[in-house]
């Protein structure tokens, strides 16, 4: 049964419990199945019961399917009809709303609860999970699938793709069907019927969606400015290189031609400071030699003190070399 804004609430059942003896709780498939048979709930021609879960029923990915495709630095808008035996593409890091092809029965005194199949969960994809459906509301229901992912992930048309709870409420007396004269309580509130809209667009317009353009997932508007971004600094990085190994290249020649000055300024130095350790060496020796003379009563050959007389006077020693050729006997 196709509903409108007022269809639904004017049937009977909408304000009138016919199953008042099954307790308010969350119900299960037996009384999901009494209910739909008396025209609740879900649509009856739709219905299936192999698709009932102890406390849930599998609803299907059929519908309309709608998402935003990025075209520059515009969204564009894009519908996709799913059909039984359809394949349809979520793709990675991307958000879709689907415009269920399902309607949802609810009379004022049942409300209802919906969740992402576990099998979707698994894979990475979100759903806008544990929203209340007050009781009162007839019509389509527009679900988010969010893929967090970074995969492509198929979904065929037909298969299950969320699960739905019916909760009865807290009784009141003018459900009951027995007494139709009760009057209604001022404070039972109705549910409001300008709620109850017949497009995706009036809700997504309703939410200010249309309004800003569209709907992109904050993961792939992040992923593509860091993609940016890396290219960018990729770029920099290759310019710096080329620069960097003809800086490098300008460095080296410099270095080189540094320590070609050093050794030019260096090497002389110590070439004569060579000289001058072998010759004070040398010294060292005669004036050794010279004092072991000394110590034996014995000159020093004529060779030597010239030597000496020649070396010393050089080095600056002032001590008169003959002293050392004829040192003064001891006492």
């Amino acid at each position: 049964m196709a509903v409108g804004k007022n269809s639904w609430a004017d049937q009977k059942i909408y304000d009138r419990d016919p199953l008042p003896e099954i307790a308010p709780a969350l119900l299960n498939s037996v009384d999901i199945a009494r209910y739909v048979e008396e025209g609740c709930l879900l649509e009856q021609k739709k219905f299936h019961r192999d698709r009932l879960k102890p406390a849930s029923y599998e609803m299907r990915f059929l519908g309309d399917l709608y998402d935003w495709e990025k075209t520059g630095k515009r969204l564009k808008p894009r519908r996709r009809l799913v059909n039984p035996g359809d394949r349809v593409m979520l793709h990675k890091n991307s958000i879709s709303y689907l415009w269920m092809e399902e309607q949802l029965l609810l009379p004022e005194y049942i409300a209802a609860r919906f969740n992402l199949r576990i099998k979707e969960v698994h894979k990475g994809i979100l759903l806008g999970t544990g929203p209340l459906i007050d009781p009162g509301f007839g019509g389509r229901i527009l679900i988010p699938l969010h893929n967090l992912t970074d995969n492509d992930y198929e979904i065929k048309g037909g298969d299950g793709i969320i699960w739905v709870e019916f909760t009865k409420v807290s009784c009141n007396k003018y459900w009951s069907p027995s007494d139709a004269s009760n009057d209604r309580p001022t404070t039972l509130i109705k549910f409001p019927s300008e709620k109850v809209i017949d497009s995706p667009c009036g809700y997504l317009g309703k939410a200010g969606v249309t309004d800003q353009g569209g709907v992109q997932s904050a993961f792939k508007g992040v992923l593509e400015r860091v993609q940016s971004q890396s290219n960018k600094s990729r770029k920099k990085i290759r310019k710096l290189k080329r620069w960097g190994i003809g800086g490098s290249i300008v460095g080296l020649i410099g270095l080189a031609g540094l320590l070609i000055s050093a050794y030019q300024l260096v090497f002389p130095l110590a070439h004569k400071v060579h000289e001058q350790s072998e010759r004070i060496r040398e010294l060292e020796i005669r004036v050794e030699s010279l004092l072991e003379a000394q110590s034996t009563d014995m000159a020093p050959s004529a060779n030597d003190a010239d030597y000496i007389r020649e070396n010393v006077t050089r080095e600056g020693m002032t001590q008169p070399v003959d002293s050392l050729q004829n040192p003064p006997k001891p006492e």
